[in-house]
């Protein structure tokens, strides 16, 4: 922990803080959990050292590097690969992507989700994609967009996957969640690709809806998103 320096807050989440500093001389984001109650310390710590488990031994320029943990007195921190930009989520609220960026990005996280579903010796179900967990390694207004590199990040809620299991654990984000998901708490490859199918929109979904009727109307199959007019063709037949 002494070889952490903090720098600067970036960003909160469920879990707890993120900032920017630096390790071993090395430019990284530090995450730092918040015990709500001091009965969920343990159950936090697990879920650190699991996503760190899992993250540890990943390799593709598209998924956040992790460097390790480290504690001080019974706090866990994650030390991670810092990514300069904003996140996916904060770039669609400001603009309109065209769409050869959208392809571009598209390519990325499916080649990030690839290498995630086909790891040895056993795949992993993101169980949590969506746009706040893409992350760019540049800000908007520096470099071309076209260039710009997707990051993967937050697999704290990923799994191991095998045929015979089924993950029935309730978590994630109601709008990116496929209709098994919601229902059944049942997650799988197919329902990553479900998250992934929203993520092409390129549409931050269902904004204007409350959070518990998006989950009855997509559990219940009553509520499908729009495809853009902006889609690009290559992409109309997937979203549908």
């Amino acid at each position: 922990f002494n070889q952490l320096k903090f720098e600067k807050f970036i960003g909160h989440g469920g879990f707890g803080k993120v900032y920017r500093g630096h390790y071993k001389n090395e430019l990284v984001a530090i995450k730092e959990p918040i015990y709500y109650q001091q009965k969920s310390m343990k159950i936090i710590n697990n879920s650190l050292r699991e996503e760190a488990r899992l993250q540890f031994y990943l390799d593709h320029p598209n998924i956040i590097r992790i460097h390790g943990l480290s504690m001080n007195q019974e706090k866990i921190y994650l030390v991670m690969e810092y990514a300069a930009g904003k996140s996916l989520q904060e770039l669609l609220t400001k603009y309109s992507l065209t769409p050869a960026i959208i392809i571009n990005f598209a390519k990325q996280i499916s080649s990030a989700m690839e290498y995630l579903h086909n790891f040895k010796p056993k795949p992993i179900i993101h169980r949590d994609l969506k746009s706040s967990n893409i992350l760019l390694d540049l800000p908007i207004g520096i470099g071309n967009s076209l260039e710009k590199q997707i990051k993967l990040t937050d697999l704290g809620l990923a799994r191991e996957f095998t045929h015979s299991t089924s993950l029935m654990t309730q978590c994630g984000t109601y709008a990116w969640m496929a209709p098994e998901s919601i229902v059944r708490s049942q997650f799988s490859k197919a329902s990553d690709v479900w998250s992934f199918g929203v993520l092409l929109t390129a549409e931050i979904p269902y904004a204007n809806i409350d959070g518990v009727a998006v989950a009855y109307g997509i559990g219940n199959r009553q509520l499908t998103l729009h495809i853009p007019k902006t889609c690009p063709e290559e992409l109309k037949h997937i979203l549908q």
